[in-house]
């Protein structure tokens, strides 16, 4: 949009032509289908950049139904018709290393999922919450506002798994360092952004020379990301950063690299990243998977590739719905 600054999001809504005025914003909001960041929405007063508000401003509607909706201040949710095949609800997809989560067009070549091919079977398909542009793995597309919401908010606590290389030896399987990283974890460790807790499944080395995602896709996505270095020390100047990059990448060839199963309940920005680099032993995360997500699992979806969810899964969608809310009967 070329304009920078931030706005209140109510704002943003209007001015994304989503709403007609402050009261429709907040009637929009309190209903849940507003997505900033991965996360709900829950307060019009919250801040978001001029700039690129398009990106980081979800609704979970068709326009032409959420206009009448937010017009006459109705509280009810779309609904699945009888006629309704429930298993395109909604839909898993595997997202490559360096595609950005985002409906907008690319820059500089990169894929966004206006590139997902073949295309999903509606356009009204959202993404529940987002993967950052050098993470991978599942990522679940919803057509239903109210079961976006549910997979999303904090109360519902729904599991997501991680399969994570870290820089850095967790030691071997069993042993009374890898026990102590695992209770620190489990326990919570206190980070600049919060505290952050998971559950380690399990952990090992990896072998030398292994490869990975990101490591792989790093010359195809428009340069190298090493995680290392984003939350820099504030005062730091960018001679010191470069300085400090040349001489970490020096020692790269001599580091042991780790590879975690780990499963958190939250889906806060970057949450996994800070959650290792917030542990003494300062684990940098090299590359992220995601390969469930509560009741979905990835299973050996080809990368890229997007399939329906089996019945299985579709019955967890509906309990987590009805979890959400008492109107989650009718999904049953």
């Amino acid at each position: 949009m070329g304009k920078k600054g931030r706005v209140q999001l109510g704002k943003a809504l209007e001015m994304m032509g989503k709403v007609k005025g402050r009261r429709d914003a907040k009637r929009l909001i309190g209903s849940g289908r507003v997505i900033v960041m991965g996360m709900v929405a829950n307060s019009a007063a919250m801040k978001v950049e001029l700039e690129s508000m398009e990106k980081e401003v979800q609704v979970l509607e068709a326009e032409a139904g959420l206009a009448k909706e937010v017009q006459e201040g109705s509280s009810k949710r779309q609904k699945i018709e009888k006629n309704d095949d429930t298993h395109q609800f909604c839909v898993a997809y595997n997202k490559p290393c360096g595609m950005e989560c985002t409906c907008a067009e690319g820059e500089g070549g990169t894929k966004t999922l206006l590139d997902i091919q073949p295309s999903l079977p509606s356009f009204h398909y959202k993404a529940v919450g987002r993967l950052d542009r050098h993470s991978c793995g599942l990522l679940l597309f919803s057509r239903f506002g109210t079961l976006t919401s549910a997979l999303l908010a904090p109360k519902n606590a729904v599991e997501r798994e991680y399969e994570i290389v870290v820089c850095g030896d967790v030691g071997e399987e069993g042993s009374e360092k890898a026990r102590d990283i695992a209770r620190r974890v489990c326990e919570g460790v206190q980070t600049d952004y919060g505290k952050f807790k998971g559950r380690i499944r399990w952990m090992k080395r990896c072998e030398e020379g292994e490869m990975w995602e990101h490591r792989s896709c790093t010359k195809g996505t428009g340069g190298e990301r090493n995680d290392r270095w984003n939350d820099w020390a504030e005062g730091e100047g960018e001679e010191e950063r470069v300085g400090r990059r040349g001489e970490e990448k020096g020692k790269e060839k001599e580091e042991v690299f780790s590879k975690i199963r780990v499963v958190v309940e939250e889906g806060k920005k970057r949450m996994v990243r800070r959650l290792f680099a917030g542990l003494t032993e300062n684990f940098h995360v090299m590359n992220l998977k995601r390969v469930r997500y509560g009741g979905v699992e990835i299973g050996d979806l080809g990368v890229g590739r997007w399939r329906q969810l089996t019945e299985q899964e579709t019955e967890f969608c509906k309990q987590c719905v009805k979890g959400f809310e008492e109107g989650g009967k009718e999904w049953i």
